[in-house]
């Protein structure tokens, strides 16, 4: 019985150790590894930044200077074009939303007629898209007239299509430094 015991238990013992070197003996579990991933390239966010006052000012001004276009006239008029009109107003309407702008309104004729005449002639139709600016809600006081006359040609030369040029008015459109 000695012998079947110390058997039993030798069995017994090296029954164990064969479990205990068997869970010894395996490998740990491996845990699972992810592919490393590709970085995701995504845009840029765009950085939006306010512009300067100075920025603000230049865009205004060029957006009016785009507005007033030149409008011509026909042979000894002074009365507004139908054409005209419409630019205008557009233009009245930017003059609103810009308190600080000014505008210069250059008169000008062609080289029919004597000199007096043609200033005379160029500063009714300078007077007439002031009246027309003012008509459509634009202060007086940021409208200032001019008349050349004939002494500021755009076209040289002696022929219909220059004089047509030539009866005109222009803009001079202005931001005053303090304005925003």
């Amino acid at each position: 019985m000695k012998y079947t015991s110390f058997l039993s238990v030798s069995i017994l013992g090296a029954f164990a150790l064969s479990l205990s070197l068997s869970a010894c003996s395996k490998k740990p579990k491996q845990e699972a590894r992810a592919e490393p991933k590709a970085p995701v390239f995504q845009e840029p966010k765009a950085v939006t930044m306010a512009p300067t006052p100075q920025e603000t000012k230049v865009r205004i001004q060029d957006l009016l200077a785009e507005a007033f276009k030149p409008v011509y006239f026909p042979y000894d008029q002074a009365t507004l074009p139908e054409t005209a009109k419409d630019l205008l107003a557009k233009a009245a309407e930017l003059m609103k939303q810009a308190p600080g702008v000014t505008v210069q309104i250059d008169g000008h004729a062609d080289e029919r007629g004597t000199d007096e005449y043609n200033l005379a002639l160029g500063e009714k139709r300078a007077n007439t898209v002031k009246a027309y600016l003012t008509n459509y809600g634009i202060n007086p006081s940021r409208l200032k007239t001019i008349s050349y006359g004939e002494e500021k040609p755009n076209a040289i030369g002696h022929e219909e299509t220059d004089w047509a040029q030539n009866r005109r008015d222009e803009f001079k459109v202005t931001l005053s430094p303090d304005a925003e």
